[in-house]
Order: structure tokens, then sequence, then C-alpha cells
């Protein structure tokens, strides 16, 4: 992936209660599964170029599902990485450690 992929990120912000990164992106314009790449490329040494985002889900299907032209908002959450994703198809993701998210679950 080019560096170019990061500009697909619009803003980033961080929630340190959650843990949680809250990134947005042009939907009109950036798909869904780049999106979630130039997210994480944006989050630093982290993000490993080794394992391709279709190990984790089908980037298509990714792109597919959450198109500007559907008449709904929808979201699709999985495991990549180490990390925990939501993306939603109004131009939004969220990334979280795994390990955050099972704290959480043991907590409640």
């Amino acid at each position: 992936m080019t560096k170019m992929s990061v500009n697909a990120v619009e803003m980033l912000e961080y929630n340190s209660d959650t843990e949680t990164y809250r990134i947005a992106y042009d939907a009109s314009t950036v798909s869904p599964s780049l999106a979630v790449v130039a997210a994480l490329e944006s989050l630093g040494d982290e993000f490993d170029h080794e394992v391709p985002l279709y190990d984790a889900i089908d980037p298509d299907a990714l792109d597919g599902l959450l198109a500007p032209s559907a008449p709904d908002h929808r979201s699709v959450k999985f495991s990549y990485l180490g990390f925990r994703i939501t993306v939603s198809s109004q131009g939004f993701l969220e990334v979280r450690s795994s390990d955050t998210e099972e704290r959480e679950g043991a907590s409640r």
C-alpha cells in the first residue's frame, strides 16, 4: 500500500476511556477496505503489511456491503491484526485492541 492511502483518513480521534480510535473517511470517494488499511497505517508501527486484509475479510464484500448507494446505515465488525474494527457505511470506522474488548467483556 502506498503512502497515498493514508490521505484517505480525514480525521483521527482517540478516546482514552474506551481505548478506541475513531477515524473518518469520505465514503463517497474512498472504499471501506482502503479506509481500514489507511487507518491502520496512520496508527503507526503496529500495522503489519505482510498480512493482507483478505486474510480477515473479503475486501470486495466489505466494499459492496457498505457501498454509499445503500439506502440504510450499515456497519461491519471484524478482527484483524489484533484489532477489533467496526466500519460504517456513514464514513466512520472504529479501531480498538482486541485485548481491550476482551477485558471489557470479562468485566461485564
